[in-house]
């Protein structure tokens, strides 16, 4: 999900920091009731909630709703935790008229990557520092 929310330049294509402005974007921030440790020490008391809409299209559109709930931690001075990048794995992304979801099992069974098992592995530096994707050393492509 952060792969694709990066390759189709959601950010970029927002109302946010500058951008062309194609999508509307409003931020929710909510305060947590411990805060989250992240890796660099900071304690992250509060999170962002991104929501993007796609104005070209009326309200209840299934093309309305580019992604809802990506999120951020932020500590009280405003530093931004963790990674720094915004996290889409708790949306359905909708960019283009295509819908993504998260892959789930039901019964324990584990999911299949079709980037990993098309050779297309996800590189170190487009990941999250936590996440929990990490190919063994027989899976790295030569």
């Amino acid at each position: 999900m952060c792969r694709l929310f990066s390759q189709h330049r959601i950010i970029e294509r927002t109302n946010l920091d500058g951008g062309s402005g194609e999508f509307t974007a409003h931020i929710d921030r909510k305060r947590k009731s411990s805060p989250l440790i992240d890796h660099h020490g900071n304690e992250c008391w509060w999170t962002d909630l991104l929501f993007i809409i796609d104005p070209r299209f009326p309200i209840g559109d299934p093309r309305h709703d580019v992604a809802s709930e990506v999120n951020r931690h932020r500590t009280d001075d405003d530093v931004i935790g963790g990674s720094g990048k915004w996290d889409p794995s708790k949306s359905q992304l909708q960019i283009d008229g295509i819908v993504y979801r998260k892959h789930k099992t039901k019964g324990g069974r584990i999911p299949t990557c079709t980037l990993c098992e098309g050779g297309d592995m996800i590189p170190p530096s487009e990941r999250f520092r936590d996440s929990t994707y990490r190919p063994g050393e027989d899976d790295v492509p030569e």
